[in-house]
């Protein structure tokens, strides 16, 4: 099994701006000063199968996502169990996936 993981912020608000610009004129949306913080999604996704993900107020920092890989881990070992099939997670580099905490801590479950 082969899943693409990823992040993506979001603003609790957004403008519900409808308008129309000329012909190559770009679009320019002015966003009012921040209400409070964001919200992240951190995803999986599974071509033709599956997107499952995790959300949080702010960002994911080492210790979300490692939570985050931890239950995918689970998941990974029972679908390992009854099909026999690996499931491999491609990530991007983003620095909490790098970080000394989330290698330590791969390390120490011998992955």
């Amino acid at each position: 099994m082969l899943k693409y993981l990823d992040e993506s912020g979001f603003e609790r608000c957004s403008p519900l701006n409808y308008s129309y610009v000329r012909r190559g004129v770009q679009k320019r949306i002015t966003q009012a000063k921040r209400r409070g913080r964001r919200i992240s999604a951190l995803g999986l996704w599974e071509p033709q199968r599956s997107f499952e993900y995790g959300l949080v107020m702010g960002g994911f920092n080492s210790e979300r996502c490692v939570a985050l890989m931890d239950w995918q881990a689970e998941r990974a070992a029972q679908h390992f169990a009854t099909t026999g099939q690996l499931t491999v997670v491609i990530q991007d580099g983003a620095s909490s996936h790098r970080s000394k905490l989330a290698q330590q801590h791969w390390q120490d479950k011998d992955c």
